[in-house]
């Protein structure tokens, strides 16, 4: 008995063919080049924006800076003051730590509830509850921002010298070192001018350095 491999057994089948059909063969590679080539040449083309494209972005651009911005100032200025007021008026460093711990416990409260706000509160099942509720939380966190900035505020200045040309520079050079390093320099330019409007799909979502939905209702 003869033992004979796979790769010496003439495996071609032949096929009859009639005279006047012809074989087309095609190649993937030339193929993917040939199209490339032909996309290469199209010239692409930008599309262009008329008048009132133009119009519409001038207006959104004054509506976002000469209204929205000075709204969100003003209520963060009177929330600043009140706070001031009606939180330990006569001892600065205790007033400003309280307004530090609850800009902190105020964002990781919200932080770790936007699942279960988000799950819990939809417009389409309850449109004036999520309406009354929203603008709740809303107001509720603008408080807690507001006292985190107000905290931080008031704490450099209690802790550093607001008189010191080289301590406020050696202050901001940190704090400038500390957002390249952590690649958050787009934040000083996010308040006010940073616009979000009011979408129910993503209402009660906090936004986290790492994108990380961190919630306790999994």
């Amino acid at each position: 008995m003869m033992l004979t491999s796979d790769a010496n057994q003439d495996t071609s089948v032949t096929t009859p063919c009639l005279a006047s059909c012809q074989t087309i063969s095609i190649y993937p590679a030339v193929a993917a080049t040939n199209a490339a080539a032909i996309t290469a040449k199209e010239p692409i083309k930008k599309p262009q924006r008329n008048l009132h494209d133009l119009l519409l972005e001038i207006f959104d651009v004054l509506l976002s800076c000469l209204l929205i911005a000075p709204c969100v100032i003003a209520y963060w200025r009177g929330t600043w003051e009140l706070v001031g007021v009606l939180l330990f008026p006569k001892n600065a460093p205790l007033s400003a730590l309280c307004s530090f711990l609850i800009g902190g416990i105020g964002h990781l409260s919200f932080t770790l509830f936007q699942r279960l706000l988000t799950d819990n509160i939809h417009p389409d099942k309850h449109r004036l509850t999520f309406y009354i509720i929203s603008r709740c939380y809303t107001y509720a966190f603008g408080i807690v921002c507001v006292n985190m900035w107000r905290g931080t505020w008031v704490l450099c200045d209690w802790l550093t010298s607001a008189d010191s040309l080289i301590i406020i520079c050696v202050v901001t050079f940190v704090a400038l070192l500390f957002l390249f390093a952590t690649r958050t320099v787009r934040n000083l330019g996010a308040a006010p001018y940073s616009i979000i409007m009011d979408h129910k799909s993503d209402y009660f979502q906090v936004e986290t350095m790492f994108r990380i939905p961190v919630s306790i209702a999994q």
